[in-house]
């Protein structure tokens, strides 16, 4: 029994820097993804209403709520994307769940089958 703790254990220190690479990874994928909402928020949007004005000078009185409308918008945008990362990652965690059931020839068919209708019924529901 304690060598089979001990074995455990030890598969788990080895294995520790792959999943530190994969939590890395995967945190400066979701933060690469959501710097580009960011970017649009805060520098383009704003200088490409600047630019607008500047070209149009009688719609000088549009300047505050077209930044306001335009943070609305991105931070819309942002949440949509992030959300996004979310269901991607529940939608990979589904998958691999299945595949490891029928990996290791846990459940018939029907078992199956009905784990991935389960997922696939839980990724269609919308959001609340």
């Amino acid at each position: 029994m304690r060598e089979s703790t001990l074995i455990t254990k030890s598969s788990i220190r080895r294995a520790s820097p792959q999943l530190r690479l994969r939590t890395g990874l995967a945190w400066g994928i979701a933060v690469a993804v959501d710097a580009w909402p960011v970017w649009l928020k805060w520098w383009c949007l704003p200088n490409t209403i600047r630019e607008i004005i500047g070209m149009f000078l009688e719609t000088a009185f549009l300047h505050d709520p077209a930044m306001l409308w335009q943070f609305v918008a991105a931070s819309c945008l942002q949440v949509v994307v992030i959300a996004s990362l979310y269901l991607a990652a529940f939608a990979a965690i589904c998958i691999g769940s299945n595949a490891l059931v029928i990996a290791h020839g846990f459940g018939t068919p029907e078992f199956v089958y009905s784990l991935g209708l389960a997922a696939a019924a839980s990724l269609s529901r919308p959001l609340r």
